[in-house]
């Protein structure tokens, strides 16, 4: 299975397809262990997982909306680094159904998902890390995240995957999104 990477060719339509394929099944994957962990009370690790579940499905949306572009030698460059952007990850999931969701103008929704990305990247890196407070206090990820943080991310991100899965049944091969990409850029 072909990944991007900064040391790797450019990828075939078909090899960008692979990857975001896999990319939407390893999200399903950490949601699954997320899921396991939040019924056995492990709340923080639960979040910290479906967090990193919807930046996995980030990276379907840009290798998807990348592909829908021919892209140059600099594009290619930037898709790799945005694939190594924590936020870049999450706002590409979150776009998808935060933009429809959300209240007000295009350009308040835009805000209103750079928020909810930032949030949820500050988030999972306190469901995980010992940190000492601006006061010098302890800070230990049970402190700065409970159980109704967990079941907020879990609902969201298992949201995240039915419009992914509604977009792109999950008998989706890599042909056939290639194919849907192909005749997407032929369309425009």
């Amino acid at each position: 299975m072909a990944t991007p990477s900064s040391t790797q060719h450019n990828l075939s339509l078909q090899e960008l397809a692979e990857f975001a394929l896999a990319c939407r099944e390893n999200a399903r994957r950490l949601l699954d262990d997320a899921e396991l962990l939040y019924e056995n009370s492990r709340f923080q690790t639960a979040l910290a997982l479906a967090t990193l579940a919807a930046e996995e499905l980030g990276k379907f949306v840009k290798a998807v909306s990348f592909g829908l572009a021919e892209g140059s030698e600099k594009h290619w460059r930037e898709f790799r680094k945005d694939l190594a952007s924590h936020k870049s990850k999450l706002l590409g999931s979150m776009a998808l159904v935060w933009i429809g969701a959300a209240d007000g103008e295009p350009v308040d929704q835009l805000r209103q998902v750079l928020t909810h990305a930032r949030t949820y990247g500050s988030r999972k890196m306190s469901a995980i890390y010992v940190d000492l407070g601006s006061d010098g206090g302890l800070s230990v990820p049970s402190d700065r995240i409970d159980p109704k943080d967990a079941t907020e991310m879990l609902a969201e991100v298992l949201a995240l995957l039915t419009v992914f899965d509604e977009l792109f049944p999950q008998h989706t091969t890599a042909d056939g999104l290639a194919d849907q990409i192909r005749s997407v850029r032929t369309e425009v």
